[in-house]
């Protein structure tokens, strides 16, 4: 019976190919942007939804510059604990600066410039949960002089070696690596290499 059909198809083609060839790109081209659009939406409908009450975090909205003519997606460091304390709503916060472009640091005699560097608050993985592969979120901030590198950052500093403890320095202070984290997923703000502690309790 399948051998009947495919001699059928096979006529059928040879017989009608340019129609034939028609349908079979229409076909193909439909399900690949049915496709593409499918991994569009699973990726935008996610966003940010693989943290532990995404939808009771809220982030401070950016202000308008009326003289410079543009939006800035920050506030001052003193918005949270004001916040925090004017309204029993707001149960906690957290404050991320970003320490700009080409932060520079250093391990032995190896430089490294990274553009995701950021300081946090103690209490950002609360907010925020990562898989720890080394390091806990309870403790990795304990100290003022700490830094928690993601995956591919620890492995493009270290190599192979073991980067827990590990003292990295910059150019006015040194850090000693107190957690490894997961790379972060693409469908997150949240994108940094490393956090360091820089709003202590």
């Amino acid at each position: 019976m399948w051998r009947n059909l495919l001699k059928y198809y096979a006529r059928t083609f040879l017989k009608n190919k340019y129609y034939t060839l028609i349908n079979v790109s229409g076909l193909a081209l439909g399900l690949a942007i049915s496709l593409i659009i499918t991994v569009y939406l699973q990726n935008e409908l996610t966003y940010d939804k693989h943290y532990e009450d995404y939808d009771r975090i809220y982030r401070v909205a950016p202000f308008y510059d009326l003289e410079e003519g543009y939006l800035v997606a920050q506030s001052g460091a003193g918005i949270g604990p004001l916040l925090k304390n004017e309204y029993e709503e707001i149960e906690d916060f957290v404050r991320l600066v970003s320490l700009g472009e080409n932060f520079f640091f250093r391990y032995k005699d190896q430089k490294f410039y990274d553009d995701f560097v950021y300081f946090a608050d103690s209490g950002y993985f609360n907010f925020f949960q990562s898989n720890f592969i080394e390091g806990s979120a309870d403790s990795c901030f304990k100290n003022p002089q700490s830094i928690v590198l993601t995956q591919s950052l620890a492995k493009k500093v270290f190599g192979d070696e073991r980067a827990m403890g590990k003292i990295i320095r910059t150019n006015n202070n040194f850090f000693a690596v107190t957690g490894i984290i997961e790379d972060h997923p693409q469908n997150t703000h949240l994108q940094f290499n490393a956090l360091l502690p820089g709003f202590m309790d």
